[in-house]
């Protein structure tokens, strides 16, 4: 008896806080004008974003969310934009190719959000003080690493920022980072589009791979939810193999 009085006395104040809260948020929202949600589908550019969390024990070492700068990223994008500024689609469609054009064949680009606890550029060289890069990035095809050729401390327009969602924050720096996809003297591929693309990050600490699974076309294959959550068990294991081997050309 005495269990049950407790019980119906926690639900009634359960009900009591949650309730009135819920009728407060829907009366706001009739009384507070929302305006109309942007309808833009997001969720095939997100399957580009993968999200890395490297620790020492519970110590935080560095989070690293990284989005490819891909088509379907940069379609994304365009839709966006077009919404805000009311293009129709030819202006949209113009749009997109301008953006295709910024971001060409011949290189492969990255929108890395990084956060390391007391250093506030983790991917660029300190030269005037003479301080180490905290973390090394490079891209992985096969057994041979490739070193970018650009690394470049940005700001994210307000369509990436979106792209991002919840993961974006001003606490974290917003990098662009670029690698060639072609040999500038042969002209020829360097990555294999039939494998995995991996994006390795490395301190003297720890190492962990970014991967997207692709098919033999190249094309992305879908692994990992919106916020880059591996849906595969096994790849817990893997992150470590697949930085291995990999030696700078």
């Amino acid at each position: 008896m005495y269990l049950n009085n407790v019980f119906c006395t926690l639900l009634f104040i359960i009900l009591s806080i949650f309730l009135p809260a819920c009728r407060v948020a829907e009366w706001g929202k009739q009384t507070f004008y929302q305006g109309c949600k942007i309808n833009v589908d997001l969720s095939r550019a997100r399957e580009y974003l993968r999200t890395a969390r490297v620790y020492d024990q519970f110590a935080t070492q560095g989070i690293f969310n990284v989005l490819w700068l891909s088509e379907d990223v940069l379609r994304a994008y365009s839709k966006l934009y077009a919404e805000k500024f009311a293009l129709d689609e030819n202006a949209e469609m113009k749009l997109f190719e301008r953006q295709k054009a910024n971001f060409n064949n011949d290189i492969i680009s990255f929108y890395i959000l990084a956060y390391v606890p007391g250093n506030d550029d983790p991917l660029i060289v300190d030269k005037c003080n003479g301080d180490e890069i905290p973390w090394k990035i490079y891209l992985k095809s096969g057994e041979t690493a490739y070193e970018p050729i650009l690394i470049k401390e940005v700001v994210f327009q307000e369509e990436f920022k979106i792209i991002f969602d919840k993961i974006f924050t001003r606490f974290k720096t917003q990098y662009l980072v670029q690698f060639n996809l072609k040999d500038s003297k042969t002209n020829e591929p360097l990555i294999n589009p039939a494998q995995p693309l991996t994006l390795c990050l490395n301190s003297t600490k720890r190492k962990v791979a970014i991967i997207w699974n692709l098919d033999d076309q190249g094309n992305l294959v879908t692994q990992f939810d919106e916020y880059g959550i591996c849906k595969c068990p096994r790849c817990p294991d893997q992150t470590c193999e697949a930085c291995m081997c990999a030696k700078i050309k």
